[in-house]
């Protein structure tokens, strides 16, 4: 996590597949960890003062988990005021050697990924079908799929 207290965040969030984007990601700090089928994303939250409390939440929920017992703030006192919008600055996903790399631009979902490998029939006036994959065949060559 990068934090500039008086401009906002960088960290990681995580995102399993068809899911939106989750919460806050430290990634490992080991090498032989089980292969998570889910996406990574570099976020940017524009957050301004309330930078550190962001930081303190992602090390308060780090601690909770790792050191069971502590007594630390509530999540949502900590959370308090800081807008929850914010952007992705890139998508990586791990590969099955354990290393974090970018996602492919086809794959993202504004590309139209979920929808590349739906049925697809259409029809002529003459009752002619074409059935193809949506996204995967061009208006010219209908006659071939």
């Amino acid at each position: 996590m990068v934090v500039i207290l008086t401009r906002g965040t960088i960290n990681y969030a995580v995102q399993f597949e068809g899911d939106p984007i989750a919460g806050d990601f430290l990634l490992p700090s080991i090498t032989d960890f089980p292969v998570m089928a889910m996406y990574v994303h570099v976020i940017g939250h524009s957050l301004g003062l309330l930078s550190l409390n962001k930081m303190c939440s992602l090390v308060f929920m780090q601690l909770h988990v790792f050191s069971p017992g502590t007594t630390l703030p509530d999540q949502n006192i900590v959370l308090e005021g800081v807008s929850p919008f914010r952007i992705t600055l890139g998508a990586y996903q791990f590969n099955l050697k354990h290393q974090l790399v970018p996602v492919p631009e086809e794959m993202y979902f504004d590309r139209g990924s979920s929808l590349r490998h739906l049925p697809l029939r259409i029809e002529d006036k003459a009752a002619n079908k074409y059935d193809c994959e949506a996204g995967t065949t061009k208006i010219d060559d209908l006659k071939a799929c």
